[in-house]
């Protein structure tokens, strides 16, 4: 099994806190229509990104903002869906 793209930047000298060392950088390149994200970038985007990170988040993408139903134990109000990746989204359907 592929090492966690986390576990790989720590080991290449990212902070674990690092508020970046989670999100998927490739992936941000390609929803702007790039092909990857170039590591020569990230002094120029890290305040950015991090400015947007703090406001939005990087929760997964399907579900995030789930409506609430009732608990069926206690009837307390609850999203109906923990936030999902794409192929979890996928699987529902």
């Amino acid at each position: 099994m592929p090492a966690k793209p986390a576990a790989v930047r720590i080991t290449k000298g990212w902070t674990a806190n690092d508020p970046l060392v989670h999100v998927s950088l490739d992936l941000l390149a390609r929803r702007a229509g790039l092909s990857q994200f170039s590591p020569r970038w990230l002094t120029t985007l890290r305040e950015p990104l991090e400015e947007t990170l703090a406001k939005v988040g990087a929760d997964r993408e399907f579900g995030r903002n789930a409506a609430s139903v009732a608990a069926a134990d206690d009837n307390e109000a609850v999203p109906w869906t923990l936030p999902l990746h794409r192929l979890q989204a996928v699987a529902l359907l």
